[in-house]
């Protein structure tokens, strides 16, 4: 027979009865064998007998009550601290101890081996790094895990304006489609970003002509040729692009907006023929950078009035920040008048020069040696085939 708590409370009543009926019948033997039972000796058995089966029902109360998980230190309760206790008790391990090394304790969780596997899908590029965090993309130094190449970015200045001009540079060790930037090999900002019109070398678009992308991370990605009115999303760098017409192409970043409200951030390009000389790193027609827009209404512009004379090129010459029709900030530039590589920034005042923003020495070989910020401070850089191997920041 199973026990359990309503056999025990079961067993005590009749156990308690019993008890009650031998006293009462003890009684009575032992005084009926010398008199008849006077009417007193029955009151005194019925007493008993009252008693005892209000002693029952007491200790029936309070044996129930020792099945109730709130009654603190009852039968129940005690079960479940017992019941918890024993989840949370781990499993001993196995334990060495040497006279040499002192204590070792090891455990083995399964599923958590790591195996080389052949099927891995090969690395075609560098995460974003906004959205990476608040996994590291990069080593302490500026190192890629994934690809390999370095990456670091210096300011030179930030003109303040609604929609301030911050100029900053980005140096890409693999951004080959940089070797004859203006602002020297490798080197780009937020304001010299471009879309290719080239054959992708690297990912699911390798070997096809794409628009490829260059942004202002140095990061490069290839998307599908568009016809007017088409669009690409690329969900993961959350991005869209729209051909507007022939001649331009609008980048839309953030999240999807509903018809007609602006995106958080656009960028507009214009297609544009590449000089004879940069055909081989910026294929025959590209689209150029010529504006800017916030949400709130903001925007930059861009122009391209310099024109290079040796090569026929057409380099930026100003940008401009703009709230509504009113200029908030202007940056001119100053080019080379050979090679066309920047020289010098400016700010502009109504259509005056009040100060040099930075300044720039390159090489024979288009890489920029040497900076100046605003300040004066500088930066001096040391490369190998356009591969920065050393340069000293404005502290030395």
């Amino acid at each position: 027979m199973k026990l359990n708590l309503k056999t025990i409370i079961l067993f005590f009543e009749l156990f308690l009865a019993n008890l009650a009926y031998r006293a009462a019948a003890n009684y009575a033997i032992a005084t009926s064998s010398k008199y008849a039972m006077p009417e007193i000796a029955r009151t005194k058995i019925n007493e008993a007998i009252a008693s005892l089966t209000d002693l029952k029902s007491l200790a029936r109360d309070r044996i129930m009550r020792l099945a109730d998980e709130g009654l603190q230190y009852g039968i129940a309760w005690m079960i479940v601290i017992l019941k918890t206790a024993l989840a949370k008790r781990k499993a001993k391990l196995a334990g060495n101890v040497s006279a040499v090394k002192g204590a070792e304790v090891a455990k083995k969780n399964p599923g958590g081996e790591h195996v080389a596997l052949a099927t891995n899908a090969p690395v075609t590029g560098d995460p974003n790094d906004c959205k990476n965090c608040p996994a590291r993309a990069k080593g302490g130094g500026a190192i890629s895990f994934a690809m390999g190449c370095e990456t670091f970015t210096h300011t030179d200045f930030v003109l303040s304006a609604p929609l301030p001009i911050a100029w900053a540079r980005t140096y890409r060790s693999n951004l080959g489609a940089f070797d004859q930037d203006s602002f020297g090999a490798r080197w780009l900002t937020p304001y010299s970003t471009r879309v290719d019109v080239a054959v992708s070398t690297r990912g699911k678009r390798r070997g096809k002509l794409s628009l490829i992308h260059h942004g202002s991370d140095g990061r490069s990605h290839a998307y599908p040729l568009l016809a007017v009115g088409q669009h690409h999303r690329d969900s993961i760098e959350e991005v869209t692009l729209t051909r507007l017409s022939p001649s331009l192409l609008t980048l839309d970043f953030g999240k999807p907006m509903p018809a007609g409200t602006p995106s958080d951030w656009r960028e507009t390009y214009e297609l544009v023929d590449t000089a004879a000389a940069k055909v081989r790193t910026q294929a025959k027609q590209h689209f150029r950078l010529v504006a800017q827009h916030a949400s709130n209404g903001l925007a930059i512009g861009l122009r391209y009035d310099h024109v290079i004379a040796a090569t026929g090129e057409q380099v930026l010459s100003d940008i401009v920040s703009k709230q509504g029709d009113v200029t908030m900030a202007h940056v001119g530039t100053r080019p080379h008048a050979q090679s066309g590589l920047i020289d010098s920034l400016w700010e502009i005042r109504e259509g005056q020069v009040v100060r040099q923003l930075a300044a720039y020495v390159h090489d024979a070989e288009g890489d920029l040696v040497s900076a100046q910020d605003e300040n004066g401070a500088g930066w001096q850089y040391s490369y190998s085939h356009h591969l920065v191997t050393r340069y000293t920041d404005r502290t030395g």
